[in-house]
């Protein structure tokens, strides 16, 4: 790692390590590391043009190319923050999952990447399951989720960074559209089940629109 990504990481870990240590503005600081980021090309990460060519199967012409619809490149990984690159084939899914009590920026250097975004809300402890839940089998109270949603967007290399806080836009999917995408990914701090920082993935209930808004997920 080098040149214009190595500044990003550097930047990112010294506004981490502030934010999590000074929670005053913490919200402005992050947002330097999201502009810092919209700056970064695919050519900067190292990703070469061979590479990509194997993640689609009209251009691999048969020979090495990426079975596993989504791969993963570390880049950097420390107690504080953790950087990487997702490179996935066409239509490919990282399901809807969360990031708790993190921070999270992902900016897209490749393709096409639509993210849905849901906010958590609060939950009442006492609250029964709504009758007109639906799903292959009935979820316990404790395993039922409120959720907002908050949009359905579609980036590329030419967008913004999407930023993700500990209470809004914590919970998303992303898919690959219209051809393979790589997108980095910078989380702080990063996972650690050990510490209460395990990634959950959710199923997204039906609900009836006419008697509740808030979408429900377990």
């Amino acid at each position: 790692m080098s040149g214009p990504l190595e500044t990003v990481v550097r930047l990112a870990w010294t506004t981490f390590r502030s934010v999590l240590s000074d929670k005053s503005a913490l919200l402005q600081k992050v947002v330097k590391v999201q502009e810092a980021l919209s700056t970064i090309k695919i050519e900067d990460v190292g990703i070469t043009e061979s590479q990509i060519q194997r993640l689609d199967p009209k251009q691999s012409q048969g020979w090495g190319e990426i079975k596993a619809p989504v791969g993963f490149v570390e880049v950097f990984e420390d107690d504080l923050l953790a950087v990487g690159a997702f490179l996935l084939k066409e239509y490919a899914v990282l399901p809807m999952h969360n990031h708790p009590t993190m921070f999270g920026v992902l900016k897209v250097i490749h393709g096409r990447v639509r993210i849905k975004s849901f906010d958590l809300l609060d939950q009442d402890k006492d609250e029964k399951i709504p009758k007109f839940l639906t799903a292959d089998s009935q979820p316990s109270s404790e395993e039922v989720r409120k959720l907002r949603f908050r949009s359905e967007t579609e980036y590329t290399s030419d967008s913004e960074p999407c930023l993700v806080t500990p209470s809004e836009g914590n919970i998303h999917r992303l898919e690959a559209v219209g051809g393979p995408a790589i997108f980095l990914d910078f989380i702080s701090p990063p996972y650690n089940p050990h510490l209460g920082r395990d990634c959950d993935y959710f199923q997204e209930l039906h609900v009836n629109p006419n008697e509740r808004k808030e979408p429900m997920v377990n």
